[in-house]
């Protein structure tokens, strides 16, 4: 969470685990972009395009929970 808040600059008392990221408008489209590069850059991941939807980037838990699964040994 501490990575995103940085990365972003967004205010830590407008941020949890559960508030929609890009619905509260404290992310955009271009956000999600270098979002994706961050998280590929900073976990060592590779996310395909397929990847990149709603369930898995919109909020704080969301993305922690697709970048614990991506980190899993196939």
């Amino acid at each position: 969470m501490e990575l995103i808040i940085k990365e972003f600059s967004l205010h830590s008392d407008e941020v949890s685990e559960d508030v929609s990221l890009f619905r509260s408008n404290l992310l955009d489209s271009v956000d999600l972009v270098q979002l994706v590069a961050l998280l590929e850059e900073e976990y060592d991941i590779s996310i395909v395009p397929q990847e990149v939807v709603p369930n898995n980037f919109d909020t704080i838990r969301s993305i922690f929970s697709f970048v614990e699964s991506k980190k899993q040994p196939v």
